[in-house]
């Protein structure tokens, strides 16, 4: 499950400074 959100986050649309053009938000994270 991790690996699909690290993927989804590195194929999201960029800019021309390399800034995603829609927010990329964390909406909850857990350390275990």
């Amino acid at each position: 499950e991790s690996q699909k959100v690290v993927d989804a986050i590195a194929t999201t649309a960029t800019d021309r400074s390399d800034r995603p053009t829609d927010p990329v938000v964390i909406e909850s994270i857990t350390i275990s």
